[in-house]
């Protein structure tokens, strides 16, 4: 056994005596640092993402009728869940397509109510301004009357 003497505190001379075994006969054993887990990446197939309702196809078309400009927006909602969903409603934004400026806002429901999975549904609505549709929330019920809902924010290019 070594006695070794410690020094320092607070700037004082202070003698500290400790008794430590120095093993010669054995090989000290260095720890390893614990690997932390690596994040997983979002997979674009993780069951979280597709296992929702969506906007698969938008379109707005505007029609001018004796100097007044008539606009309609149209699309198809997909169920891409495991069961049957209903009430679907679909939350939308007309943007300008130069500056994104919000030019109307709203929302419709889907037909049919009734979506099975896999099932499609169309809807049309008549919003008072014509660029780009921004789809921003899609929303439902499941037949347990449970909440569903997805935060879609895709753009569809107006006409």
């Amino acid at each position: 056994m070594r006695v070794l003497t410690l020094v320092a505190l607070l700037g004082l001379l202070v003698p500290y005596s400790a008794n430590l075994v120095l093993a010669q006969d054995q090989p000290i054993k260095i720890q390893q640092p614990i690997e932390q887990p690596k994040k997983k990446k979002r997979d674009k197939s993780d069951p979280k993402l597709t296992l929702v309702v969506r906007v698969s196809d938008a379109k707005l078309t505007s029609e001018n009728i004796a100097g007044a400009w008539f606009y309609t927006l149209t699309g198809t909602v997909t169920n891409n869940t495991q069961g049957m969903v209903q009430n679907v409603i679909v939350n939308y934004e007309v943007v300008a397509p130069d500056t994104g400026k919000l030019l109307a806002a709203g929302s419709t429901r889907v037909n049919p109510e009734l979506l099975q999975n896999g099932g499609q549904g169309r809807f049309m609505v008549a919003p008072n301004a014509g660029g780009n549709v921004r789809v921003t929330l899609v929303e439902w019920s499941n037949p347990d009357r449970s909440y569903g809902s997805f935060a879609q924010l895709q753009t569809f290019a107006g006409n």
